[in-house]
């Protein structure tokens, strides 16, 4: 969780303070178990030495079982109990009582390790907007990242599933990219998201892949680091939602002072702009004012309506918007200089982003295309494509239903790009692609095209997903959902 506060304020550090003395004074529990189960091996018999122990028992037996739920009246029995023993019966029932104690806290381990999946789960929550963008509702994206790599550990841990942390585990230990993507990051290097997930995952096994071993205290311990991270990336994503809403805001209010410039009709006296009912009742009046008020009214009102349609300008943008549009920019200009800077300016500047960024995809394709042998370019491939032959294919479908059909090589490349996708390849095996229909595609499309499909998968997945993320979690504070061997397709519900 290094990254997710790397920087401690005083305030921090007082936090960190308490919760190292917490911890001791916890530890100082498992101590005390200790140290009375070694002290009744070698007690000495006596009144006085007696007494001490049970003083010692029902202090351990206060202090441990009412936060493990023990009820008052089970705690009040189990003190009535070590206070009524002897010489000869304490020795019992000490053991029952250090028995029973241990007991309550292995129920406390696995209670905490519950809880620490709860928080995780609730702390990572989130939602989709009306467009469908999945926002998060509390952590910022680093923090957010990290307890995504947290939650398939806690969650086998809780549920005991050994197959699963085996499978985590494998996929870590002895991994060259793990080993290299930690590498960068203790060297302050900047990483690739998919970089970032494997260190985050790697971090969350080292920290949560042994609870099952760890001590109560142990346990306290990790869980009120796992609060702290998540106090920090909430922090981080308030300080981010802040600094977007006082831009939008510097915005906003520009638009306000352009609004009361050019337009001083449509604010009031306090220059806040009129909203859609106010603007209504203001030429209600006017209309009224001229189809039944008085003589001075209806010249006031002629007055107003003037004002509205001459000095204001606003009837000469109407007349302009009637005729032909020659461009957004006459528009804009038109209308406010507020809106050409903001709109007409902005949008010119998305184009030409857009312009380079189709170049630079261009490109892209032609230095995939060319790193195959006996291909020059894009335009070789498409070549290759669009050859014109077609071959029919018998398929069976997973319910039994037999049927053919024809497909172009565009259509079967396709088909196979899909199938490099676990999931995709899952729905199309039950169309009736089996390993050998597959086969049999591939050496229909043939290997120019196999290598080029293989190729933009891999883009697909790692150098665009990068730059689409960049701009999806500046927006979204959230990464984009990471689709392995990524191929667009839809799917019909």
């Amino acid at each position: 969780t290094g990254r997710l506060y790397q920087k401690h304020n005083p305030k921090e550090l007082l936090v960190e303070f308490d919760k190292a003395l917490s911890t001791k004074a916890n530890r100082d529990i498992q101590r005390r178990i200790l140290k009375l189960r070694q002290d009744l091996r070698e007690r000495k018999r006596g009144a006085k030495n007696l007494k001490k122990s049970q003083n010692q028992l029902r202090a351990l037996i206060r202090e441990v079982l009412p936060k493990s739920g023990y009820k008052a009246a089970q705690v009040n029995k189990l003190l009535e109990a070590v206070a009524n023993t002897n010489e000869e019966t304490f020795l019992v029932q000490a053991e029952k009582v250090l028995d029973l104690v241990e007991k309550q806290r292995d129920k406390m381990r696995k209670d905490l390790i519950k809880d620490m999946v709860r928080f995780v789960k609730k702390s990572k929550t989130t939602y989709r907007t009306k467009s469908g963008r999945i926002r998060t509702r509390t952590l910022d994206a680093p923090g957010q990242a990290y307890f995504e790599a947290v939650m398939p550990i806690l969650k086998a841990l809780a549920e005991n599933d050994l197959e699963t942390l085996s499978r985590i585990k494998a996929k870590l230990v002895n991994n060259p990219e793990v080993d290299m993507a930690v590498a960068k990051y203790m060297a302050r290097e900047q990483l690739t998201t998919m970089e970032q997930r494997l260190v985050d995952e790697a971090a969350a096994f080292d920290m949560f892949a042994d609870l099952q071993n760890k001590s109560l205290e142990e346990l306290e311990a990790i869980f009120e680091d796992l609060r702290l991270a998540a106090g920090f990336s909430r922090v981080a994503l308030k300080n981010t939602r802040l600094a977007r809403a006082a831009r939008y805001k510097k915005v906003d209010d520009a638009a306000t002072d352009s609004l009361a410039e050019e337009y001083p009709f449509l604010v009031d006296e306090q220059g806040n702009p009129l909203n859609r009912n106010q603007i209504e009742a203001m030429r209600n009046v006017i209309n009224q004012k001229l189809r039944s008020g008085t003589y001075r009214e209806k010249v006031e009102a002629l007055s107003a309506y003037l004002k509205l349609w001459s000095s204001s300008g606003l009837g000469k943008l109407l007349k302009d918007m009637a005729k032909p549009i020659r461009s957004l920019g006459t528009l804009t200009n038109s209308v406010s200089n507020f809106l050409y800077r903001n709109v007409y300016d902005a949008i010119n500047e998305m184009d030409e982003q857009y312009q380079v960024g189709a170049f630079e995809q261009k490109d892209e394709l032609d230095a995939m295309a060319a790193s195959i042998e006996g291909i020059k370019s894009y335009k070789d491939i498409v070549s290759i494509l669009y050859d014109g032959t077609t071959k029919t294919f018998s398929l069976r479908t997973k319910d039994g239903a037999s049927y053919q059909n024809v497909f172009n090589k565009d259509q079967a490349l396709r088909i196979y790009a899909l199938s490099l996708n676990e999931v995709q390849a899952q729905k199309l095996e039950a169309q009736g692609f089996t390993p050998e229909v597959m086969a049999e595609l591939k050496e229909f499309i043939g290997p120019e095209l196999i290598q080029f499909a293989d190729k933009t998968v891999e883009y697909l997945s790692t150098r665009y997903y990068e730059s689409i993320n960049d701009v999806y979690r500046r927006v979204n504070d959230i990464n984009l959902p990471y689709v392995e061997n990524y191929f667009p397709t839809r799917t019909q519900v």
